[in-house]
C-alpha cells in the first residue's frame, strides 16, 4: 500500500506568513519614517542654531574689538552681520557675513515672528535704534527658530548669547 505523504507549505499558510510579515514592515517603514523627519529637522535647527549663534558671537567680539557699530540684519531667510557706522542698515564696507536659514524655518524673537530685524552691537552690547538713539532693548532677548513642532532657542542675556538646550 502506498502512503499519501505531503510535504511543504499550503498555498494559504504561506499567504497568511507572507500577509503578516508585510503588516510588521508597514509598521516599521511608518516608524522609520517619522524618525528620520524628527532627526532630519533636529538636524536643521542645530545647524541653523549654531551658525546664528556664532554669527551673534562674532559681530559683539569684531564690534567690542575694533570699535565700530556693528549690524545684525535679518531679511528673506538671511542673517548678515557688517560694519554699519553711519547707522543705515547697509553695510559701510561691503563686506558681510551671511548665514542662510532654511525656507521651513520660522524666525521669532521674544516670541513674535519676524521677516525683517536690525540688531546693532556696539561696546559689546546689542542695542536697538529707535528715533536715531540705541536703547538696551536687545540685550536681553530670546531668538527661536522653529521648524514644524520642534525649535532651538538662543538666549541674549545682557548681550551674552546662549543656546538653551
Amino acid at each position: 500500500m502506498i502512503k499519501n505523504s505531503k510535504s511543504g507549505f499550503s498555498l494559504v499558510e504561506v499567504l497568511t506568513v507572507l500577509i503578516i510579515m508585510a503588516i510588521i514592515f508597514g509598521l516599521v517603514y511608518g516608524m522609520f519614517t517619522v524618525v528620520y523627519i524628527k532627526l532630519s529637522n533636529q538636524a536643521k535647527l542645530n545647524n541653523s542654531i549654531q551658525r546664528v549663534f556664532y554669527l551673534f558671537v562674532s559681530t559683539r567680539r569684531e564690534a567690542f574689538l575694533k570699535d565700530q557699530v556693528m549690524c545684525i540684519k535679518y531679511e528673506n531667510k538671511k542673517f548678515s552681520s557688517f560694519v554699519d557706522n553711519n547707522l543705515d542698515g547697509v553695510s559701510d564696507n561691503g563686506n558681510e557675513v551671511i548665514v542662510e536659514i532654511p525656507d521651513q524655518i520660522d524666525v521669532y524673537i521674544d516670541n513674535l515672528i519676524v521677516n525683517n530685524i536690525n540688531i546693532y552691537s556696539r561696546d559689546g552690547m546689542f542695542l536697538k535704534l529707535s528715533k536715531g538713539a540705541f536703547t538696551f532693548d536687545y540685550s536681553n532677548m530670546e531668538i527661536k527658530l522653529q521648524l514644524n513642532e520642534e525649535y532651538k532657542i538662543m538666549k541674549v542675556t545682557n548681550s551674552l548669547p546662549e543656546i538653551l538646550e
